[in-house]
């Protein structure tokens, strides 16, 4: 089941009222070579639809070097009216295109059916955070996947990150200075208490100081149980105060599934505000059969901004079993 966009209900939530300042321009990000140019629409008379099962492949900000071949595939439904031909292609339709042509689907899938759109992009030379959005594109002009869920791909490319040598910031410490709210898509954003209960079915965040993992670890460190509502596509954020990035920064964490009830999974984001302007950073959809993840995202791409973080677990599904352990989110250099 697809969930709403994440940064769609964080407007509903998150953001500040009228008073608040105007727009802030997003992060930076490298200027993108123009998008291919698409053909002449034609007529059609039937519903198109695609609806995206699943991804795999590159995991969203995972550090890259320039010129490593990098690749996403997007299990997808054709849940219209029209049948696909090899007409149909997968075509950039916003942000940076990395010099991607129109892609052949290569196959007819009829109303119902399944196939995997496949994108494979070479690393720019420049580092920084490049973000691109594809969209299957029917001989009609209709770009399926370009709304309700992007097909996008966040590359990070980066020289091999240095090991820190000091702390910045710790998440962990900072959790209850975050402004905490969950939302679903029947439900409205509701602020929540900090910390929170962890048998609260509307969402919580609590510190825990002996955390344990799905596979039966145990860490000494202590971490963040973040657990989304507990229903179909609930969402849960946390928007930290202020921080001005330096060059060399880096976000890095351990993340799995908690110990408890099994079915566990869900998308753990990391996301960054300015003013009304909510960008994400990168995401990681983790179940208890990942075991633990350990995430070093750079951060240079930020330097002299001033941004706020928001960590965000997003159900992707049936929130009941989705305890998440964030241990030691925190900013180093």
């Amino acid at each position: 089941m697809l969930s709403l966009g994440f940064a769609a209900l964080l407007a509903a939530c998150n953001y500040p009222g009228p008073g608040a300042r105007s727009q802030a321009a997003p992060p930076k990000s490298p200027t993108s070579p123009p998008l291919a140019m698409l053909p002449t629409a034609e007529s059609s008379t039937c519903l198109e639809s695609l609806t995206v099962l699943a991804e795999s492949g590159y995991l969203d900000a995972t550090p890259v070097e320039a010129g490593q071949t990098v690749g996403r595939v997007w299990r997808v439904r054709n849940t219209g009216e029209c049948t696909w031909t090899d007409r149909y292609e997968l075509v950039p339709v916003e942000g940076f295109s990395f010099g991607v042509s129109p892609i052949p689907l290569g196959a007819t899938v009829a109303p119902g059916q399944e196939t995997e759109l496949r994108l494979a992009v070479f690393a720019p030379a420049t580092p920084g955070l490049y973000a691109g959005g594809w969209a299957l594109r029917s001989p009609a002009g209709a770009l399926l996947g370009a709304a309700s869920r992007p097909l996008r791909l966040r590359l990070n490319v980066s020289a091999p990150l240095a090991d820190p040598t000091r702390a910045v910031y710790n998440f962990v410490e900072h959790v209850c200075e975050a402004r905490w709210v969950a939302a679903s898509p029947t439900r409205a954003g509701r602020l929540l208490p900090c910390p929170g209960y962890d048998r609260d079915a509307g969402g919580s965040v609590a510190r825990i100081d002996i955390p344990r993992f799905s596979t039966g670890a145990a860490e000494d460190e202590p971490g963040l149980a973040i657990h989304p509502p507990h229903e179909n596509d609930g969402l849960i954020s946390g928007t930290y105060p202020l921080l001005t990035i330096a060059a060399g920064d880096q976000f890095r964490a351990l993340l799995g599934c908690s110990a408890g009830p099994s079915g566990c999974q869900a998308r753990y984001q990391l996301n960054v505000r300015q003013g009304e302007a909510l960008s994400p950073i990168a995401e990681w959809v983790i179940g208890e059969a990942d075991g633990v993840r350990n995430i070093a995202v750079d951060l240079t791409f930020l330097a002299g901004q001033s941004v706020s973080f928001v960590l965000g677990v997003d159900a992707d599904g049936p929130g009941t079993s989705d305890a998440t352990l964030w241990i030691q989110p925190r900013i180093v250099h």
